[in-house]
């Protein structure tokens, strides 16, 4: 099974979006953690709508500390062993996490990074940095730490090993 943890601070204009992304996913035995940092807006309103109406999702109000804080939190409450983070500003495809789980098996891999796509609304431009999920980056038999760090560096999607 899978936690997801999402973070959420101000995003009341996406985080419905964001949400119903990771609800109507195709691989559904899904942990739903939102963790809010204390938003301004209307954003807990929502998630607290949305967690009463699915049993999935965990709904948690903190001060904010920032991004790093609430991914720890979020972490921290996380039960399953696979753990993913969504910005709240962020959709995912409704694939994702089959297939995730379906590479992880495949490549016996200990972390898997998504290249991502960048939609501005109301403006012209648009950049892309990956056109599917299936341009993964993964981590194989290394320790924590360093495959997180070499992950995020990583510029291309091949596989890296030991």
């Amino acid at each position: 099974m899978v936690s997801v943890v999402v973070l959420a601070y101000n995003v009341e204009d996406y985080i419905l979006k964001c949400i119903e992304s990771i609800r109507k996913q195709t691989y559904s035995q899904l942990e739903i953690i939102v963790v809010n940092s204390d938003s301004k807006d209307n954003t807990g309103v929502i998630c607290q709508e949305l967690a009463r109406i699915d049993k999935r999702i965990k709904y948690i109000c903190k001060k904010n500390e920032g991004p790093g804080a609430a991914r720890n939190m979020g972490f921290s409450l996380a039960t399953y062993s696979y753990i993913t983070f969504v910005d709240g500003d962020d959709w995912i495809e409704k694939n994702m996490y089959s297939y995730l789980l379906c590479q992880l098996q495949e490549q016996d891999a200990d972390i898997v990074g998504f290249l991502y796509r960048d939609d501005y609304y109301n403006k012209e431009a648009r950049t892309d940095d990956g056109n599917s999920i299936s341009e993964f980056i993964i981590g194989k038999h290394r320790n924590g730490p360093t495959a997180t760090i070499e992950l995020l560096f990583k510029k291309n999607t091949s596989t890296f090993l030991n």
